[in-house]
């Protein structure tokens, strides 16, 4: 027992130091309509600061019930990532620290079980068949949550601090046509912080961060549907 203390012990205060310089910023605001979720009513709405200009981000989240995390404080500690291809499936993991618990939850949209079934009972473009086209996205988005243990909550803790994501600007400055886009979001009750990469790089750290996560989940990614 007294090992394992020690452990923990060493795990989380190994880069604290460095964590207490993060650079977060608040952008709370009440002129965001929002459902008991979080979810905006507005479809419009981005789901990062307007004043960030990152417009991709918000693709899925809707369908795929994702809240916002900027435009309130968030009691706790929620890390976001969100991973958009051009051919492949969107995938969403959050690491959540709820009081002394901690969880994590991922969401895979299936994008071909969408266009099969919206090919069947979606037959013209309409104010109608675009919401049924959200009923079809709901329906085949994919849901799991699990708990895990505090040490993992630290380890990556401590990974993130070694990334320097603290420092990274926000916005990417060269995107192209066809790749991805991983974003990592980080909110608590005193701000929020954003960072979007295009096409990471796979031995980068930044992307190690979310192969961290992607091990505690079913999701398995082909080679091939890397990048």
């Amino acid at each position: 027992m007294t090992r394992i203390f020690l452990l923990l012990f060493l795990t989380y205060f190994s880069g604290f130091g460095q964590e207490s310089h993060r650079d977060l910023k608040t952008y709370f605001s009440e002129d965001i309509k929002v459902n008991e979720e979080n979810i905006p009513l507005d479809p419009n709405q981005s789901y990062a600061p307007k004043e960030l200009n990152i417009n991709v981000l918000g693709l899925y989240m809707e369908p795929m019930r994702e809240p916002l995390l900027f435009n309130k404080p968030y009691k706790d500690e929620i890390f976001r990532f969100t991973w958009l291809r051009s051919f492949h499936n969107p995938i969403i993991i959050s690491f959540i620290r709820n009081n002394n618990e901690y969880y994590l939850t991922w969401k895979e949209l299936d994008k071909e079980a969408v266009s099969k079934e919206a090919q069947d009972t979606v037959k013209e473009l309409s104010p109608k068949s675009e919401n049924d086209f959200l009923k079809l996205m709901i329906k085949h988005t994919k849901n799991h949550t699990k708990k895990v243990d505090i040490h993992n909550w630290y380890r990556f803790k401590k990974l993130v601090n070694e990334s320097n994501y603290w420092a990274m600007s926000s916005k990417e400055d060269k995107i192209g046509l066809d790749g991805s886009f991983l974003y990592l979001e980080y909110a608590t009750d005193n701000g929020y912080k954003i960072v979007e990469k295009w096409n990471p790089d796979e031995e980068g750290k930044f992307y190690r961060l979310f192969e961290y996560l992607i091990k505690f989940t079913n999701i398995k990614i082909p080679k091939n549907e890397k990048y």
